[in-house]
């Protein structure tokens, strides 16, 4: 993960740039040996989880939080019952 804002990008449209991707702190794996030594989630071979369903992406730290992921998931049930 590195940044990528720099004064070339500043006058372009998000839209116009290449992806790029952030951590969200959802899920991360690494070997336990990893991290004792190197005392980091991250490193230079790393592999970004790509999670696009938003509703597969919801960061819960509130009871609001919470309720907006109940509805969400309520809906996906209604509308695909056959998605329990």
């Amino acid at each position: 993960m590195r940044p990528f804002i720099d004064q070339d990008n500043l006058h372009q449209r998000s839209q116009d740039l290449p992806p790029a991707y952030v951590v969200n702190g959802a899920f991360y794996l690494v070997a336990t040996d990893n991290l004792r030594i190197r005392k980091s989630f991250f490193s230079e071979d790393m592999v970004p989880l790509m999670i696009d369903a938003p509703e597969e992406n919801i960061d819960i730290d509130t009871e609001w939080d919470w309720q907006i992921a109940e509805a969400a998931f309520r809906s996906r049930i209604l509308a695909d019952p056959e998605a329990r």
